[in-house]
């Protein structure tokens, strides 16, 4: 059910990397938070330029996801694109947790990982793209843009 030429921004919901790589062979492009316990290996750091940097970008790193055992689930070039998010506290919950309880804080401040195979984009735009992704969404667990 997948559509080409869409750009899927999903959060941290997916169960295996296969999907990323799913959405990458049917011709679509994909944003996509990662869990905090993601594993990777990096291949270039990215420069930062100061529309970046102003966004709250940390890191923009290219990589390959997975450990040994889960590397040719997604064997596409992706990056990794650290988000600085600030917002505000949570003092009547004891913590903020994503589905599949991938992401808890009662911080204001916290760092999310977000992966891409959109090379071309700057990390600006990216991050951008997923801090806005419920204004469009087409699909119960995130967006589909054309």
């Amino acid at each position: 059910m997948l559509a080409p030429d869409t750009l899927y921004i999903l959060d941290a919901g997916y169960a295996q990397y296969k999907l990323l790589s799913e959405i990458i062979d049917n011709g679509s492009s994909v944003v996509i938070r990662l869990r905090d316990n993601a594993v990777w290996h990096s291949v270039e750091q990215r420069a930062l330029t100061p529309a970046d940097i102003q966004a709250g970008v940390l890191q923009d790193t290219v990589v390959y996801v997975g450990d040994k055992h889960t590397r040719a689930d997604c064997p596409h070039l992706l990056r990794i694109i650290q988000v600085l998010h600030t917002g505000e506290p949570t003092p009547h919950r004891t913590s903020r947790v994503s589905s599949k309880k991938t992401f808890r804080t009662t911080q204001a401040t916290y760092t999310l990982l977000l992966a891409t195979n959109r090379m071309d984009l700057s990390a600006e735009t990216i991050a951008t793209r997923y801090r806005y992704r419920c204004l469009n969404t087409l699909h119960p667990h995130g967006s589909a843009m054309r």
